[in-house]
């Protein structure tokens, strides 16, 4: 029987969730499953009917979940994490575990493709917490699907053989849960073994590990991910220096990526293809594929910059949420046990954390401005493990240009990409790109964010006026394309908000102007 894959996180228990809905509901939600992984355009239209006549939160949960699985596929994340938020809104209103612990699963994954790997580690801890008071086969399921992403986020992170570790301890996780779909979620499996096989230079293992689970993908008609098999597999014939193979595979990878008009694998099949093919020194079809990567990467890079603002903004709203519902939660207990003293106390409480939250704050921003602001883009000394051979020669001249680079301010230019500096560097952008993971150990949107901010606080630091500024002035100054980028990438940064920030420094110079009463 074929299986139709409700979510891409929570494969086994998509089917039985339909069970807290309506018939017709259950009906549409099966039927859109099956559309996610090859026509997700249609499948959020179903979505959107669904969102538009549900009644019950659970409904409306499964469909934003729905919706966030389809635009996942068309490697749209930020569209994709504003709907799994929502979704975990309202399966929590729901009370519904199934719902909620998708939510934080999907999130999860969302934010390690960011690499925002501490942000993900957090979703997957509260999934585990969550877990714990869902049933035996749900406690499996879950546990198995933390491990398998805990491995990727330690292939991110270029540490192979501790993914092997963990994905061997998936394993078992699966093997333990009584469906027809266990098969299914081991199978799903072997395409991250793959990888993790090819990482260590295991081919051999790597090759069978990825034709197990693209087995499993044909059967079950999942184009989207044998797409992201394929793409992986490419890479290892690469490694191998087969090119043929690599490009043959690719080309059913592009086809796929099309269709599902997936620009982020589509920016990086054709990066892939361009580099067998100049391998093989076929330069009509390098420069063919060069350029079909060029033109896509800047707007690849635009997509992941807003999907990273997009995180960091649905998380602090969460936060929020979370820290509200709590005082709601304290007060109430809080009027119950007090009575009719519990207004004056609770003001004087209030006002006693508020102050010391205050005085908290500032001291933290005191320890903040003693430090030398360097280190907003100073690197940690430490050995990387290189995969990409770059001659001696051409690394050193990379790190001047960048030195030179990092104490000018053409970081500031909006329109600066990686594609612009490794044309200014007179590089390719596969170069420049491992030169600032391994001696600057950030990707390269990173790398530019910490050199904006780091201008723009010595700027405030150095001339007052900077501080009168508004904030909107501020981010164009640094060369963020907006308040709202500017605000949210300044604090994932130093930790604190601008708006913060500026106060603070305010009254450091009203301080240091106003003769000491002592």
């Amino acid at each position: 029987m074929r299986f139709f894959r409700f979510i891409s996180c929570f494969l086994c228990f998509g089917i039985t969730a339909h069970a807290q809905q309506s018939t017709e509901t259950a009906g549409l939600l099966e039927k859109a499953a099956a559309l996610v992984v090859n026509n997700p355009q249609q499948s959020m239209k179903i979505g959107a009917h669904l969102i538009a006549n549900a009644t019950k939160n659970s409904d409306k949960a499964a469909a934003n979940f729905l919706i966030a699985d389809s635009y996942f596929s068309m490697g749209n994340y930020t569209q994709a994490l504003e709907f799994a938020f929502k979704s975990k809104v309202f399966a929590t209103a729901a009370n519904n575990l199934q719902l909620q612990l998708k939510s934080d699963l999907f999130i999860a994954k969302i934010l390690r493709l960011l690499k925002l790997y501490i942000q993900s580690e957090a979703y997957l801890y509260e999934a585990k917490k969550l877990s714990m008071a869902a049933t035996q086969t749900l406690k499996h399921f879950t546990q198995g699907k933390i491990l398998q992403e805990k491995a990727l986020l330690e292939l991110g992170k270029r540490n192979p053989e501790k993914a092997l570790q963990l994905l061997q301890e998936a394993q078992p996780e699966f093997s333990k849960i009584k469906s027809p779909e266990a098969k299914f979620l081991l199978n799903q499996l072997m395409s991250d073994f793959g990888k993790a096989y090819a990482a260590t230079g295991n081919y051999e293992k790597a090759e069978a590990a990825f034709f197990e689970a693209l087995q499993s993908y044909f059967i079950y008609h999942d184009n989207f991910s044998r797409m992201q098999v394929l793409s992986e597999k490419s890479k290892m014939y690469f490694q191998q220096k087969q090119h043929r193979n690599a490009i043959e595979v690719l080309s059913i990878a592009l086809y796929d990526a099309e269709a599902l008009q997936n620009d982020l694998l589509l920016a990086d099949i054709n990066k892939q293809l361009a580099l067998n093919y100049l391998a093989l020194n076929d330069r009509k079809q390098y420069h063919f594929y060069n350029q079909k990567f060029l033109t896509g990467s800047d707007h690849v890079e635009m997509l992941e910059n807003e999907a990273t603002n997009a995180a960091f903004n649905l998380i602090s709203k969460e936060q929020e949420s979370h820290t509200v519902a709590r005082e709601n939660q304290y007060a109430l207990i809080f009027y119950i046990s007090i009575g009719v003293f519990s207004l004056v106390l609770l003001s004087g409480i209030l006002l006693f954390f508020k102050n010391r939250s205050r005085q908290k704050r500032y001291i933290e921003m005191a320890a903040y401005l003693l430090n030398n602001q360097s280190e907003v883009v100073q690197t940690v000394k430490k050995e990387v493990t290189k995969n990409l051979i770059i001659p001696a020669e051409t690394e050193q001249a990379l790190l001047s240009k960048l030195k030179k680079f990092e104490a000018s301010t053409k970081f500031t230019n909006r329109e600066m990409s990686l594609a612009t500096l490794s044309a200014q560097f007179e590089t390719n952008t596969k170069y420049l790109s491992e030169i600032i993971n391994r001696h600057r150990h950030d990707n390269f949107n990173t790398y530019i964010n910490k050199l904006r901010i780091a201008y723009i606080i010595e700027k405030m630091k150095t001339d007052a006026a900077y501080l009168n500024y508004k904030i909107s002035y501020l981010a164009e100054e640094s060369g963020f394309a907006s308040h709202s980028s500017f605000a949210t990438i300044f604090k994932s940064i130093t930790g604190i908000a601008p708006t913060t920030f500026i106060e603070f420094l305010k009254e450091e110079v009203k301080s240091k102007n106003t003769p000491d009463a002592n």
